[in-house]
């Protein structure tokens, strides 16, 4: 067997012992981690850092919306105009307005998934700091988050901590 296969199989085989020493329990107090989870889904419907971000967003998106309302409502106004007057010039401006009006439509859509996206981001690394520092300082070694892909098939409801955790994620956003 050559060094170099001799070496690949003792860095796959390291992981593997990691794991079931984990599995085990070797090297905590008691053989035993702390774990619990957190249904993640609901944690964050809770989280009033959350409701009101989503408030801000969708304010927001309600005032691209009438602006592109308002353009739209002029480019049917020249179509209308043209219907009627059939005059050639009217139907450049009309057409010109339409092109500006589905770019600008374009243009928003992609705006509002980008601030969605944006606004989805910072509450998820809001929520992420503050489990890891309640896992700390509540001791838990894991905490683990279910998502409804699968993660998590089952857990003892005893150690689900979503309760606990949205309550002290709320106070701790209502102290800010």
């Amino acid at each position: 067997m050559s060094k170099q296969r001799l070496l690949k199989q003792t860095l796959l085989l390291i992981p593997a012992l990691l794991a079931v020493a984990l599995i085990l329990g070797w090297g905590y107090p008691n053989n035993s981690p702390r774990i619990a989870y957190v249904s993640i889904q609901k944690l964050l419907y809770h989280y009033e850092g959350m409701q009101e971000a989503k408030v801000r967003f969708d304010q927001e998106k309600q005032e691209m919306l009438t602006q592109m309302d308002s353009l739209k409502l002029t480019w049917e106004r020249s179509l209308n105009t043209y219907q009627n007057d059939k005059d050639e010039r009217m139907a450049a401006i009309a057409q010109q307005q339409e092109q500006h009006y589905r770019a600008y439509a374009q243009g928003i859509a992609r705006k509002i998934e980008e601030k969605d996206k944006a606004m989805m981001q910072s509450v998820l690394n809001q929520v992420n700091s503050f489990i890891e520092k309640f896992a700390q300082e509540q001791g838990y070694d894991i905490i683990l988050g279910t998502d409804g892909t699968g993660n998590l098939l089952y857990g003892n409801k005893e150690m689900d901590i979503t309760e606990t955790l949205t309550q002290a994620i709320n106070q701790e956003y209502k102290g800010r």
